[in-house]
């Protein structure tokens, strides 16, 4: 796929509800570092659980009780330790795209195809014409 032109998009990711994003700096101290890494911290939802009921605060509750009432939290499913994992990131974006891709009107004149890629998100458009596309979605974060 070398002849291909490369469109590169941004794709700005924020922390979910309880959730909170910190960019903790490499040893340059500089952004951007390759050192970097993205903490991932919890935060209180008490008052919006006595508030509206809907959710369980994910600091507060006990992890057995949690994984009976709600779905698992941002740390349990893409981080490793109290880290965003970027692989598991871009594997779960990945598979999301592919999931939406057979919704669209597009996918029924072009075909996608999701090339591997460890710490983004590759695809390759192919219309019915063999016109072709690449598309990297790179994944950012928002603190």
């Amino acid at each position: 796929h070398e002849n291909h032109t490369v469109y590169h998009l941004l794709v700005p990711l924020t922390a979910p509800l309880a959730h909170s994003f910190h960019l903790e700096l490499g040893t340059t101290g500089e952004v951007p570092s390759k050192g970097f890494r993205i903490r991932v911290e919890l935060e209180c939802t008490c008052m919006r659980e006595q508030l509206e009921g809907d959710m369980l605060c994910f600091l507060h509750h006990p992890k057995e009780e949690l994984s009976r009432n709600q779905p698992p939290s941002l740390s349990d499913s893409l981080c490793t330790s109290s880290y965003l994992d970027m692989v598991k990131t871009a594997c779960w974006f990945q598979t999301l795209v592919k999931s939406a891709w057979v919704f669209l009107p597009e996918q029924e004149d072009c075909h996608l195809t999701v090339l591997p890629s460890s710490r983004s998100c590759k695809l390759l458009l192919t219309s019915t014409s063999n016109v072709t596309l690449l598309i990297e979605l790179i994944l950012g974060v928002e603190e």
